[in-house]
Parts: structure tokens; C-alpha cells; sequence
């Protein structure tokens, strides 16, 4: 199934339709413009069912805005048996998380992530970490306030082929730490 969405609403219902499975099958999302995420827009993609992959293809745009709440621009808690795939797209400007994943099987390519305070980041629950996978591959972390990537959890975690820049020198570009031991 396939959406080309233009705004946050396009965006939020091609995610239901995702999280609810209706109908069954593998999603195909293509941004169509740059998408703002506020405050009041809560943008979770959580299929915990058996379920098809979900692709979001940014297309170049990008993805701005505080997130919802100030805490994330996305959320995802996939831990259905779909993979997520971000590709092609720009989070900037998150104040807190640009991509809160708590568990799942989460896969970046081609993105960037710019002037966000955390680029990705996971805090899972422990029995459900064992089995979430994270890969980043051909993307970039510029100007990240903390970590660019950061986990507490034994995530099964690959970054390859991606570039990393004026992240806080107080900080680790990629930080994990397992909590689940």
C-alpha cells in the first residue's frame, strides 16, 4: 500500500493505517514536501502485531520541528515482526530526539540528522531489547547537542558508511551502554 503525503495529517493517517494493519501488508510512504512536527504532533508508529515492512521515503524533504511534545520527532515501537526503513530523509531541529526507538527493527540509510539534540535514541524495555536491531547506513549527524546516536540497552546496533560532525565534544558520537545485563 502506498501514500504520498504532503503534511503531518497525511503523514499521522498512512502511519495508523501501518499500526493498525488495515489492511495487512507492507507500507509504502513518499514524502511529497517538508513536514513540520510541533509540539501537539504525536507521530508513533507502533505495530505490535504481526505485520508487514514500512518504508518512509523522504524523497530529500525534511523534517522539522520541536517534536511532539518537545521529545521526539518520531517514535518508533515496532516490536511487530515489519521492519521500519527511513531513507532520504533530513530530521532537523528536534529539541530532544529526532528518532525515540524503544525496540523493533529500525533501518537508516541516506538520511541526515542536523541540530538535534540527540540524533536516535533507544532506552527499551530488557526483555524486548534482545531482539531490536538498529542499522544507519550512508547518513550523517551534524551539530547534535548530545550523543548522534545513544542506547541502553543490548540492541544489536551496525552504523556503516556515515559521517559524524560537530556533535558537543562532551559528549560520544555513538553512546551504548547495556542496562539489560
Amino acid at each position: 500500500f502506498t501514500f504520498e503525503v504532503v503534511d503531518i495529517d497525511g503523514l499521522d493517517d498512512a502511519i495508523e493505517c501501518y499500526n493498525g494493519q488495515s489492511p495487512e501488508g507492507d507500507y509504502s510512504i513518499t514524502l511529497t514536501s517538508d513536514i513540520e512536527i510541533g509540539s501537539d504532533d504525536d507521530v508513533e508508529i507502533d505495530s505490535d502485531t504481526d505485520s508487514g515492512d514500512l518504508t518512509i521515503d523522504g524523497s530529500g524533504y525534511t523534517i522539522f520541528g520541536d517534536g511532539y511534545d518537545e521529545d521526539y520527532q518520531l517514535f518508533i515501537d515496532n516490536p511487530g515482526t515489519g521492519i521500519v526503513y527511513i531513507k532520504d530523509i533530513t530530521f532537523e531541529g528536534a529539541d530532544d530526539d529526532a528518532i525515540e526507538f524503544p525496540q523493533g527493527w529500525l533501518e537508516v540509510s541516506d538520511s541526515t540528522f542536523t541540530d538535534n539534540s540527540y540524533g536516535i535514541y533507544g532506552d527499551p524495555d530488557c526483555d524486548l531489547a534482545q531482539t531490536s536491531t538498529l542499522r544507519v547506513t550512508d547518513s550523517s549527524f551534524t551539530g547534535t547537542e548530545n550523543n548522534a546516536i545513544e542506547f541502553y540497552s543490548a540492541f544489536d546496533v551496525e552504523v556503516k558508511n556515515s559521517f559524524f560532525d560537530g556533535v558537543d565534544a562532551d559528549v560520544s558520537t555513538i553512546y551504548l551502554e547495556n542496562e539489560c545485563e
